[in-house]
């Protein structure tokens, strides 16, 4: 376990029966995570995709930092694929303290989707919410080649931001500068 990580990148294909089986694991091992940001990688083929779905998800339990940590979700390159939407119903059910989430659509141009059909899922998807009075909630589109500006070494190593992979950045003036 890794008890100082507040913030964490994951690049998932949602499709891959392989990649979903390490999600709930690889939480496990970030116990006071506060930000999760997800890429929803294609695959070329949807192996045993049909039992990637909320019950797969509800059987592999929530994690505690599902419960009680994570405040922030973000989530790119979502095309409501069955293993995306299950994962966000599954997750926006469990999620107690979660204040913001940002979905971010892949461009349809370059995926085989319909943009309407994808915000539809992913509105659906946290519709179960327990924070829901509480919960910001952002559905982007997206014009990029690959859902827009991907996360960079020099973003990273900005320091001026506590969180490099975030869609929407707050810049707060001091003294009103």
């Amino acid at each position: 376990m890794v008890t100082s990580v507040k913030t964490l990148h994951l690049n998932v294909r949602f499709g891959n029966h392989n990649d979903v089986k390490m999600v709930p694991s690889f939480l496990r091992c970030f116990p006071n995570l506060e930000k999760l940001h997800i890429i929803s990688g294609k695959c070329d083929f949807e192996a045993g995709s049909a039992r990637l779905n909320l019950k797969f998800w509800e059987l592999a339990r929530p994690t505690e930092n599902v419960k009680s940590c994570i405040k922030v979700l973000s989530f790119r390159e979502f095309r409501g694929e069955i293993g995306e939407v299950a994962f966000m119903k599954f997750f926006f059910r469990n999620a107690r303290v979660l204040e913001n989430a940002s979905i971010i659509m892949a461009n349809p141009s370059f995926t085989p989707f319909c943009t309407d059909e994808a915000f539809s899922k992913a509105s659906k998807a946290s519709d179960k919410t327990v924070t829901k009075s509480k919960l910001h909630m952002m559905l982007l589109g997206s014009t990029g080649p690959g859902g827009g500006r991907l996360w960079s070494f020099q973003k990273g190593a900005d320091y001026t931001f506590d969180d490099p992979f975030s869609a929407v950045r707050v810049l707060i003036k001091e003294d009103g500068e």
